[in-house]
Formats: C-alpha cells, sequence, structure tokens
C-alpha cells in the first residue's frame, strides 16, 4: 500500500520534532528554532524546503514505516477481536459526516447482500478479516455473517474493491457451494460513488444470528429462497408501472375502481421512519418504526388495513422486502398480493439514470448507513430528475427544507435530528431532538424513565390507523 496524506503529515511532524531546539531569548522568552545539517532554521517553512529538497528518501521512508505500523496495528486489532464484538462502544455510534480530500472517481463503495447456507459463517468471517483488512485489500465498511447468508457493505480504491467483487463472484461462492450470485456485477454489487472514509476508516466483520434482524423464527432461508417467493420480485421498470397506479389521485382511483372491490394498492415502505423523512416514492405508506424487528408487530396491528390489498414493498436494497414480504404472506389474508422492488431503491434510481424520459416516481434521497447518509438522482440527467430530487423534508426549528441530520447530542440518544446550519449556529452546534434531551428531563438519573419526548410520540404514531398518503408536494 502507498503511503497517503496522513502518513506524510506524520512523518513531516516527525522530523519538525526531532530537529527541534529550544533557547530562551534576551526577555527569558523561550524561543524554538531547528537544526539540521549543521544550518539552523527560524521557522518550518524554511526547514521544510529544506527537507524536500535533501532529506527527501528519507521522508518518504518513515512514511512507510508509520503506514506499516499503523497497518500492523489494525491488523492485529481485528485478529485479536471477537467476530461478535460491538461495532462501536456502548453509548457511541457511527459518524454521519465525512470530511476528506479523496478523488471520489478513483474509489467506490458496495452494498448487497446473499440469502445463502453459510455453514461456518466464523470460517468465512475470517477470510473477510484476511481478505478485506489491511493485510489485504486495505477495505473499510461492515460485514455481517449468519447461518442464513451475507449482508455487506464496504469502500475502498476501485481496484480493490473489484479485486474483492472478484473473489465473492467466484471463490467465495464456490466455498459456499452456490450456484453464483444470479445477477450481474452491478445489479448485484450495486456500487455507488465514495470513499474508505465514509465508514470513518473502519472496518467491522461480525458473525451474527441474523443479516436482516426481523426475529421472527418462521421466516427461515427455506422460505426466502422458494420459488414463489423469488417469482414477486419486481424489476424497476415493473414496479415503476404498478406504482404509478397507486400514486393516481385518490379521485382518480375511486372513478377507476368499482366500491365493491377491496382490491386496492398499497405503497409500503419496510424501512425506518428517518429513512422514508428524506425520501419516499409518492403517495407511500411509511412506518413510524425505528427498527426492522419492529415491522412485525405494526404489521400485526394494521392487518385490517392491509388484508386482500396488493401491497408493492421496498427498501433501500432490497435486503429487508426479502424478509419483510415474507412476513406479510404469512401475516395476512390469502387474496393479498404482496410483491418487492428487487436491488431496492438503490437499483430504481439506477434504472430513472438510464431512462431520462422517465417520469420518476422517487422524491428525495436514498438514506445509506454511512457517513453520505443519503443518494439522490444525478442533478444532471433530465429537468424530470433534478425536479425529483427536491427536498421533502424540513428543519425541525425553522421548517425550512433541510435534509442532512444531526445526532442528538443528548446523553445515551443520538437520535438523527433535521437541524440546518442557520439554527444550528444559533445553538452553538449544539443539537437536541426535543426539550427532554435538551433539558435531560428524560435521563433516569433525573427521575425519567429513559425515553425522551420525541421518542414516547413515535411509539403512539405506531398504533395510530393507517391512512393512505396524501401527495407530496
Amino acid at each position: 500500500m502507498i503511503p497517503n496524506r496522513k502518513y506524510k503529515r506524520q512523518a513531516l511532524r516527525h522530523f519538525y520534532y526531532e530537529k527541534r531546539i529550544s533557547y530562551d531569548d534576551q526577555q527569558q522568552q523561550q524561543q524554538q528554532q531547528w537544526s539540521c545539517c549543521n544550518t539552523l532554521y527560524d521557522d518550518k517553512a524554511s526547514l521544510g524546503r529544506h527537507i524536500q529538497a535533501f532529506h527527501d528518501q528519507e521522508l518518504i521512508h518513515l512514511e512507510s514505516q508509520l503506514a506499516n505500523t499503523d497497518q500492523q496495528k489494525k491488523l492485529n486489532r481485528l485478529q485479536s477481536s471477537p467476530l461478535t464484538k460491538r461495532r462501536s462502544e456502548k453509548g457511541t455510534s457511527d459518524p454521519i459526516h465525512i470530511q476528506c480530500d479523496c478523488n471520489q472517481t478513483e474509489h467506490r463503495v458496495i452494498l448487497f447482500y446473499q440469502y445463502v447456507q453459510v455453514d461456518d459463517p466464523e470460517a468465512v468471517a475470517k477470510l473477510h478479516v484476511e481478505k478485506c483488512g489491511p493485510a489485504g485489500w486495505d477495505l473499510t465498511g461492515k460485514v455481517r455473517i449468519a447461518n442464513e447468508g451475507l449482508n455487506v457493505t464496504l469502500a475502498g480504491t476501485m481496484s480493490s474493491v473489484d479485486a474483492y467483487m472478484d473473489w465473492y463472484s467466484h471463490q467465495l461462492q464456490q466455498t459456499l457451494l452456490s450456484s453464483g450470485i444470479g445477477k450481474s456485477r452491478d445489479e448485484f454489487f450495486k456500487p455507488s460513488m465514495g470513499c474508505r472514509h465514509v465508514f470513518s476508516d473502519n472496518l467491522s466483520i461480525k458473525t451474527v444470528d441474523e443479516i436482516c434482524p426481523l426475529r421472527q423464527s418462521s421466516i427461515t432461508l427455506h422460505r426466502l429462497t422458494q420459488e414463489d417467493h423469488q417469482q414477486h420480485k419486481l424489476s424497476p421498470s415493473e414496479f415503476h408501472q404498478m406504482a404509478t397506479k397507486a400514486s393516481e389521485p385518490q379521485q382518480q382511483q375511486q372513478r377507476q375502481q368499482s366500491a365493491a372491490t377491496k382490491q386496492e394498492m398499497v405503497l409500503l415502505d419496510t424501512r425506518n421512519y428517518y429513512e422514508s423523512k428524506i425520501g419516499q416514492f409518492k403517495n407511500s405508506v411509511t412506518p413510524p418504526i425505528r427498527k426492522f424487528s419492529v415491522f412485525p408487530s405494526y404489521v400485526d396491528h394494521h392487518r385490517q388495513s392491509l388484508d386482500g390489498k396488493t401491497i408493492l414493498t421496498y427498501c433501500t436494497g432490497g435486503i429487508r422486502c426479502e424478509k419483510a414480504t415474507a412476513y406479510l404472506r404469512q401475516a395476512l389474508s390469502a387474496d393479498t398480493q404482496i410483491y418487492m422492488l428487487d436491488g431496492g431503491i438503490h437499483q430504481y434510481l439506477n434504472w430513472v439514470e438510464q431512462h431520462p424520459e422517465v417520469d420518476p416516481l422517487w422524491q428525495g434521497k436514498n438514506y445509506v448507513f454511512d457517513a453520505r447518509q443519503g443518494m439522490g438522482l444525478s442533478q444532471q440527467s433530465s429537468s424530470s430528475i433534478a425536479n425529483s430530487t427536491n427536498i421533502i423534508s424540513h428543519c425541525q426549528e425553522c421548517r425550512k427544507p433541510w435534509d442532512t441530520y444531526q445526532k442528538c447530542q443528548s446523553e445515551h440518544c443520538h437520535l438523527l435530528v433535521l437541524h440546518c446550519d442557520t439554527c444550528r449556529l444559533n445553538t452553538n452546534e449544539v443539537s437536541f431532538c426535543c426539550d427532554d434531551c435538551q433539558l435531560g428531563k428524560h435521563l433516569t438519573k433525573n427521575g425519567g424513565t429513559g425515553i425522551c419526548a420525541c421518542e414516547r410520540t413515535r411509539k403512539l404514531q405506531e398504533l395510530e390507523p393507517m391512512i393512505e398518503p396524501s401527495p407530496i408536494v
């Protein structure tokens, strides 16, 4: 691996430190100079020019040493950590902002899943540590492995990501005794723009009970791989055609349907509330849930509103819809027609960009679980596409259009907050999701329940009647 700018800066700082000398001036004030090659330098700039001119090879050698030491530390940390260890310390959460000077065109992020029998998840996890760690392709991201399959999102240079995709598509499929990934490379791995820093330069590889926790023992790998389940996946074009009907004005739908006809169409978002808040399909039902494991209880509570209807489900990349549709088939009446968007929102946005003549049903950003936060349609493809990327969410303080999240900075909260830059300046760049968090009322040490006001409100919303959504304007 070629040392990056971080190691170059570290090497230069080390060089400056080694050449530093201190002395007291006539006023007994301590001053600094730097001595190198029998010459005194009064400032770092002149010393820097000297280093670049006469010590360039020494600097490169030091950069390599620092890089190798850092890589070894990372490798030791990965190898010594249990494969079930938490990704971050308890009470903390992943960064949601990115600051780097990487050339984004030279890097990629991939996001994919595969429901496949994994007899030895720990062995596959160790293979990923070896291949993806600092001694291998030096990727960052999150890898989750269970008996039911793999859930992976990784980032790195294009060459490293390409090497991983080659390995996964061939050698690992043979190890898993799988017939293959079953799709084109782009459809399966869903590459997008982004560098290694979207995961805060970290790699987390874990063995888990479920790669997408629904906590329903009846939803097995066998059920997810049955032919009937696979047949109810819609391509982006098929989904668009069916969803267009669901997005027609309600009066027009009523004219087209008999009053006695119960069969209606529902566009059902299976993601969490903070994801749908910044982006969703027109006229979607967006459950106010915070965790996917709550989805079954939401469906159970709203069974009467869903029974007998045609339900189109969608999520980020498809992994949640696989289990969501399986549960819907189990929980709802036999005459309910249930489909999912194959490849998720990611694949739909790619399809729209390849078909600029299409009027997109998507509005806002597709939330992603890394420091990029969200990704929308290209602003340059067409006027209709540009219009579809409008901001659909608002700053919670001033209500101006805003779709960039901050984290609530109350102890142990970390809820995502839409708080615009102007309002953050007024609060010294500190964001809270509600007054409870700002004043600490909800904390158990202050006599609270541990649940803040906005969380209590959201939990109540889970129980409210499911109503047909009105179009976003």
